[in-house]
């Protein structure tokens, strides 16, 4: 809980040892997901699970930072987390036909629709 209590140093208060495990399961399932996905690039459902990830990751401390005012940018873990959930989000939607063999073609007539 100390971890999670230095995170979350503008409301500690709020973090209680449920929250600390909830968040401890959630990066553990992360984790899991992103091995998977990384040893099977191909495989479109794992990368886009891996890229989902990232995408709740910097969701979920963009809204701590700046909705619910929790997090400040500067406490441990907080600034590196959004570095790399974006830059990894940024890198996967980029090389997305690259790995999974879905042609350009396809993914903007996707989108477009």
């Amino acid at each position: 809980m100390r971890v999670t209590t230095r995170i979350y140093a503008l409301q500690p208060e709020q973090v209680t040892d449920l929250a600390s495990r909830m968040m401890g399961t959630w990066t553990l399932t992360s984790a899991i997901i992103r091995c998977y996905a990384a040893y099977n690039l191909s495989n479109k459902t794992a990368y886009q699970l891996c890229m989902w990830t990232f995408a709740l990751a910097l969701g979920s401390f963009t809204s701590e930072i700046f909705l619910f005012e929790t997090a400040p940018i500067s406490s441990p873990g907080v600034f590196p987390a959004l570095i790399v959930s974006s830059t990894s989000l940024a890198w996967m939607a980029l090389n997305y036909a690259k790995y999974t063999g879905a042609s350009k073609a396809k993914i903007d007539k996707k989108w477009a629709s």
